[in-house]
Formats: C-alpha cells, structure tokens, sequence
C-alpha cells in the first residue's frame, strides 16, 4: 500500500504560472483570440513596439490549445511569437523586447513540458533564463530557476534540482512574493522526500506550514499537512502520520473540498491497513468511495476499487479465517476497477487490474486463472509499452514539423537576398567555369593516358588474387561446415546423455529446469537417479563452455553413474570425493600447468523422500532457500576457481543437512544467470537481484518461476551478447 502515499504525495505539489502577466490570466476561448490575429494581422511583423500586442495574443493562444492538448497548433503560434520577438530584439535592443522573447521561449517550453518532452523544455527554459539574467528581472529569473529545477526533479537529477531551487530562493523577495516561496519550499521539499531524507524534508514542509500559516491560506496549509502526514507515514511513524492526515481532513472538510476530503480518508485508510486494522481501514476506504462516486470521476474511482480489493486482498493473506470470503471480496472489487479502466480506456490501469487478479487467484490455488490473467496482464503491459513507444515517435515527428515551420520565414528572407546577389556573380562564375573546365580537360587528358597503362598491368594482378581469394573462400567454407556438422553431432550426444524433465518430474512434480547453453554444446550438465526412496540432483558448470566445456560435461556424467548408481555411494560430500578423483584420473596423461586451468564446480543435492530431509555438498556453487518470502543461501564447502579440483586443499568435507518444510522452494544454479552483463547497465547481474527475485516468485506455480526467470534474464541481457552457459533447477517436495 505504500504506492499510494507516494501517489497522494504527487497530487499535493504547488504550482504557479511563469508570467503571470501573459499566461496566468487568458480567460479568452479559442475562437476570440483566432478574431484578434485576424484582426491584427498577428502573424506579421513591424519591427515595432506594436508587435508585443501580436506577440501576447500569439502566446496566449498557444496556451489555450495547450489546454486542449493541440500542441502542434500550440507549438506554431508560440514559434511565430519567438520569430516576431526575435526581429523586435535584432530592430530595438533594449529590455522590453529582450522580456517578450523570454517569453516566448516559456511559451514554446511549456508547450514542451505538458508533451513530457523534458529535453527540449529544458533547453527553452535556459534560453529564456538567459534573456531574463541579461535584463536583470530577478523576480522572473526566479520563477524559470524554479521551474527549471522542476525538471530535474521529473527526470530524477536530484543534485541539479536542488541546485536550481536553492538559486532560486537567492533571488526571490520574500516579503513581497510568498506564494513563489512557498512554492520553492515544498519542492525542496518533495525532492529531499524522493531522496529519503525524511529530516530535511519535512524542515522544508514546516516551512511551508509556518508561512501559509502566517497569511492565512488554509488550502495550502492543508496540503502541508499532507504531505508531512506522507512522509511520517513513510518512516513507520503511524501514529503521527495519523495526527496531521486528520488535521489535513478537518481543513478539507471546512472549506468544503470533497476531492480532498476522499484523499484524506483514503490516506488514513492506507495507514490503518499497515498497522493491520482492517475494519477502520475498511470503514475509511468506503467513505473515500461514497464521495468519489459522487463526483463521478471513472478514473479516480476505478483506482479506490483497486484500493479496497488490494485491502481484502492483503487481509487474505494475513488472516486464515474468513480467507474465502476476503479473496471474493477482493475479487469483486478488482473486477469493478477493471471494468471501469476498461470503460476509459486506460491501458496501464487494465494492466495492473490484471496482475492484482492473477497474484488472487494464485494465493487460492487457482493456478490455471491465475495463469490467464498473468497472461493477460503480460499483454496488456506490452501494449502500454508500445502506445509509449508510439507517442514518442509522434513527438519526434511533431517537432521536426514545427522547427520546418519556425524556419520557413528565415529560408525565404534569405532566398530573396541571395536571388540578387547570384544574378551580379553569375557572369563571373561562367567565365570562371569555362577556364576552369579547360584546364581540368588538359590534365583529365594526360591522366586517362597514363592511367589506361597501369590499368593494363593492375588488372592482370587483380585477375590472379581473385581467382585465389576465391579458392581460400570456399576452403574456408568448407572447412567451417565440417566444424559446425562436428560440433551439432557432439550437442545430439550430450542431449541423449541428459536426463528428460519429464522422467524427474514422475519422482519431483514441483520441478522445473531452465537451460540456456551459450553456444550449440554446453559446459553446464544435470544430472538426475532415483534411487530407493532417495533421489539425487546434480548440477555442474565445467571449466568454458562450449566443445571443451562439454567434453568434460560427458566425462563427468559418466562418472557419477559409476559412482552413484554401480558403487552405491550417496553421501554428497563422499561423491565429490570420488568424483574428483575419478577426474584426475581421466586428466592424468595432461601436463601438470595444462590440469591446473580445468576446473567443475559442482552441487549435490541428496533428497529422503521418506524423511523430507535434503542432503547438500557443494564445490564453488551454491543452494538458495526460500521460504515466506526469506532467502537464505547455502554456501559450498569447497571455494576455490578450481572447483572440485581443489579438494586436496581441503581437510575434510561433510554434508549439510536440512529440514524440506511444506512450501520450501529449492534452487541450484550456476553462474551463467547472476554473471550475464546487462545492455543498459553494462554491469552483471550479480547475486543480490537473483535472491530478490527468487524471493518474489517461490510462491508461483513452477511452470510461471521459470518463465519468470527466462524473462527476466532476457529482458537485463537485451541485445549484448550472453557470456555463458546457464542452468537452474528449481523444486520443492
């Protein structure tokens, strides 16, 4: 529930508009403003103080279709109001000119900023914050730090950010503009928030508290307390998060604001249901509910009934009595959610409504539902990720049409001036060119003669080196057939010597494996026996992968059905001694330096179905446990690059033994998956993500962890180029 609070607290920043003079106050519709460019011929230009009239009817325009979200019409009235502005600037130099190109850069950043296009608004806000610095408007220079800062803060540049806010306050007047201050203060604010530092977050929110306090506005006042109710709320201190969420809810409820008021209840809802007081909680939600139905909002009331079911939901979990019942309830209100994202078409709502029903029905053992809806949150979220896409590409479009636009009056100035000057130049340049032609014929002449000469022998030559680069081609084709051929035969024989999923699974349902080779052979095997009522799993990443890698992959499969089938040895840590030494036997005939660089990491996992008992012994590779959520790992008794090798550098090894409960998951891997470099990150993907995300998914079905985890490692890997083999084996008894 923690989301909500981090969505409440975007609801509560303040806002206030960069020229109050030109974009604050434009109550005109569309259709008056369009009668006055008309009227004033708007589009042209005098190169006189006249022009700032068009230059304000202009801006205020393309502030009304921003309204209306027609940002290439908005785009086009602000751009001439930016052409206009400059030809003022370049006739009359002096401030009052320089103040509406400023704002006209504001206009077209603004119109960038309600895009989501962050890049191209910062890029018009330095440039009207140039222009204000030049003239010395400190009060406007503020307002544009600000808002650049602002900026920041949405792409999570927390240092520019605050850097931008803090020069900010340098500038503003405090006695004269506290609504500006105000403003400053609860940014640096929500930025110290986003930041974690609760401290110097809520110095800023008391800040805000204190001044609005002081001029009496109760609106803003409530919203301080809010946002320090949120911040409370997000360090556990419940029972002061509940103090100033009340006080929040009393201000919202004297001056009469019902969408505030079912903010305020949802927000005590919230906190309630952390402190697991379902009923209070409950009674808060269903207040939030009453309002916002009669508001009629499809989009806030789809988000309480996704609220609610997620609080049945969480119920559910806690508390075995009455679990039917709550998961029902919990079903019934997603689905009401879901229906009304459905009605306003809002995919990424769809999306999660999906995901809550699909982790429902797996929580009731509904694995097949819970399947589909998964699937269907899948395609949803997919979707999402495209309409995203799409609107980018849009964007993109948009912009190069309105810079060919902006650019259009330029290129035919400059077309006029350059008519005259190409009609003075141009009988100079045919003269020019007949010189210039004859010469060039005279040398072209003597260079085609000699040339032809060296022609005839270069072509000689270039005939033979053709014929043998044409030889070595298909040499070299050939011969990498064969390898391939070679090598594709070696991959049939390490499959047959592979035990099938399907023959464990008869012994180990809740079992999966995920097996990705880097190349067509694999250094990485399994290997599988039951054995009475005990059963063995083993897990094996050989020295390289590849043909090398799956050579030795052979030879140790081999080995363990002599070990483990004929000679009957089942203590783990007794099989990696044998094993190890039935290795240095078959290596024997190498040279000592050649042995050294072999190496099999190894993990043994021994299973008493009769007793529910694992028996574990590693070399170099770990087990992970999970159970309620909790990984534990389970180190090797053998750490060392070379594996198994290594065991006569050890005393003694002995098998851990563990207790398999009702709900344990069990992992063996390799280190092909937390090794894998990412595309983005260009960094591995490293043990602790992959003991977080086993502690996400133990509780799903096998068939849904190991689409999760094939997922996953596509997803980080992207379009670089996988290092090594993978294999993971995952069950529980």
């Amino acid at each position: 529930m923690k989301l909500i609070f981090k969505n409440i607290l975007c609801f509560f920043c303040l806002f206030f508009f960069f020229e109050k003079e030109n974009l604050s106050a434009q109550n005109h519709s569309v259709d008056s403003l369009q009668g006055v460019i008309k009227t004033l011929n708007a589009e042209s230009s005098s190169a006189s103080l006249d022009d700032t009239i068009r230059i304000s009817t202009l801006i205020s325009l393309s502030k009304e279709y921003v309204g209306l979200r027609d940002y290439s019409k908005a785009i086009k009235y602000a751009s001439i109001a930016k052409i206009i502005s400059e030809k003022l600037v370049a006739a009359l130099d002096i401030s009052v000119s320089k103040k509406w190109l400023a704002n006209a850069y504001q206009s077209i950043a603004y119109t960038f900023e309600n895009q989501e296009n962050y890049a191209n608004a910062l890029s018009q806000y330095k440039k009207e914050l140039n222009l204000r610095e030049e003239v010395g408007d400190n009060y406007r220079t503020s307002l544009c730090l600000n808002k650049i800062g602002e900026l920041y803060n949405y792409q999570d540049n927390f240092a520019a950010s605050m850097d931008y806010y803090y020069r900010a306050l340098k500038l503003i007047d405090e006695v004269n503009y506290k609504d500006e201050i105000l403003t400053i203060y609860n940014n640096l604010g929500i930025t110290y928030d986003r930041q974690k530092n609760y401290d110097k977050s809520l110095e800023y929110y008391n800040k805000v508290l204190k001044l609005s306090s002081e001029i009496g506005d109760k609106v803003t006042m409530g919203i301080s307390y809010s946002n320090i109710g949120t911040v409370y709320a997000e360090q556990g201190k419940f029972d002061e998060s509940l103090v100033y969420f009340f006080k929040f809810l009393k201000i919202a409820e004297v001056s009469k604001n019902i969408r505030n008021v079912a903010i305020a209840y949802l927000n005590i809802s919230n906190v309630y249901e952390m402190q697991g007081n379902f009923d209070k909680s409950f009674a808060t939600q269903f207040k939030a509910l009453k309002i916002l139905e009669e508001i009629g909002n499809k989009g806030e009331l789809a988000l309480i009934n996704s609220n609610i079911g997620v609080s049945f939901m969480s119920k559910a979990k806690r508390t075995l009595a009455d679990r039917v019942r709550n998961a029902q309830e919990a079903k019934k209100y997603f689905n009401i959610g879901l229906q009304l994202y459905q009605k306003i078409g809002q995919v990424e709502g769809i999306s999660q409504s999906y995901d809550y029903l699909s982790e429902l029905e797996e929580l009731m053992g509904n694995h097949q539902a819970s399947l589909q809806n998964y699937k269907k949150y899948i395609q949803y979220r997919d979707s999402l990720t495209k309409l995203i896409d799409n609107e980018k590409s849009i964007r993109a479009e948009m912009n190069y049409e309105f810079d060919q636009k902006e650019n259009l009056n330029k290129l035919e100035q400059e077309r006029k001036q350059d008519a005259a000057k190409q009609i003075n130049d141009k009988q100079k340049a045919l003269l020019n060119l007949f010189i210039v032609a004859f010469i060039f014929m005279v040398i072209f002449a003597i260079f085609i003669f000699r040339s032809n000469r060296h022609k005839q022998r270069a072509n000689k030559i270039i005939t033979l080196q053709k014929v043998e680069v044409e030889r070595q081609k298909s040499l070299v084709e050939e011969k990498q057939s064969q390898i391939i051929s070679s090598i594709s035969y070696a991959k049939r024989i390490q499959e047959s010597i592979l035990i099938s999923e399907d023959e464990i699974t008869e012994h180990i349902p809740n079992l999966f494996i995920t097996y990705i080779p880097k190349d067509i052979v694999s250094g990485d095997f399994y290997w599988y026996s039951k054995q009475g009522h005990e059963s063995f799993i083993v897990v094996a990443d050989c020295t390289g992968h590849g043909v090398p890698g799956a050579f030795l992959s052979m030879v140790g499969s081999t080995l363990l059905n002599e070990i483990i089938i004929h000679k009957k040895i089942h203590d783990p840590a007794l099989i990696i001694n044998s094993l190890a030494t039935g290795l240095s036997g078959t290596l024997v005939n190498k040279e000592k330096e050649e042995l050294n660089t072999d190496g099999m990491d190894i993990s043994i996992c021994k299973i008493d179905h009769l007793t529910k008992k694992l028996f574990f012994a590693g070399a170099n590779q770990s087990i992970f446990i999970v159970d309620n959520y909790n990984t534990k790992e389970i180190k090797p008794q053998i750490s060392s690059i070379n594996g198994i090798f290594a065991i006569d550098k050890t005393e003694k090894i002995t098998s851990v033994e563990l207790d398999l409960r009702d709900g344990i998951m069990v992992y063996m891997s390799t280190d092909g998956y937390v090794d894998q470099i990412g595309e983005e990150t260009k960094k591995k993907y490293l043990t602790s993500r992959y003991e977080k995300l086993l502690g996400q998914i133990h509780t799903l079905s096998v068939e849904k962890q190991r689409y999760m985890l094939e997922e996953t490692f596509d997803e980080w890997k992207g379009d670089s180029k996988q290092i090594d083999d993978v294999l993971i084996i995952g069950f529980k008894i």
